[in-house]
């Protein structure tokens, strides 16, 4: 009987997951910034602990603004120009990440949830292009929902 309440509770959380999953068309390459400008790339992979956890992720540079919802398995890419961007999120603790952006260059910063209190504290680790390739690839873009 606990096996099947086990596989039941497993199953309803995949559905209910399942909805929360990145499915826009799937990464292929870093793209080439536009003439000036940096690209950075964020993604999320599926991990069990924190999949139910969607913080909002900040970009700040001279505003603060909020960026499109980052699905599990999924990725998003902000353009921006040169220049010292804090990107962070908060749960019950903050985290951040500081790119200092060049113009012509890509950067991938990989989010996940880690354990916290009584909610998951959200984390960004900046990683060289060869270290997040092999991951982001088998992400989707993280489509804005209107």
């Amino acid at each position: 009987m606990k096996k099947i309440k086990k596989t039941i509770i497993l199953i309803i959380g995949g559905l209910i997951l399942g909805g929360c999953t990145a499915k826009g068309p799937q990464f292929k390459k870093f793209e080439i910034p536009s003439q000036g400008k940096a690209n950075i790339y964020i993604y999320r992979k599926a991990q069990f602990f924190g999949d139910a956890l969607f913080p909002d992720i900040h970009i700040t540079n001279t505003e603060d603004k909020i960026l499109p919802r980052l699905l599990l398995d999924g990725y998003i890419k902000e353009e921006v120009d040169p220049g010292t961007y804090l990107i962070w999120a908060k749960t019950e603790a903050r985290n951040q990440v500081i790119i200092k952006a060049k113009k012509n260059k890509n950067y991938c910063i990989q989010h996940y949830i880690s354990w916290g209190f009584f909610i998951g504290h959200p984390q960004f680790e900046l990683q060289s292009l060869l270290e997040c390739e092999p991951a982001i690839k088998t992400t989707r873009l993280s489509e804005k929902k209107e």
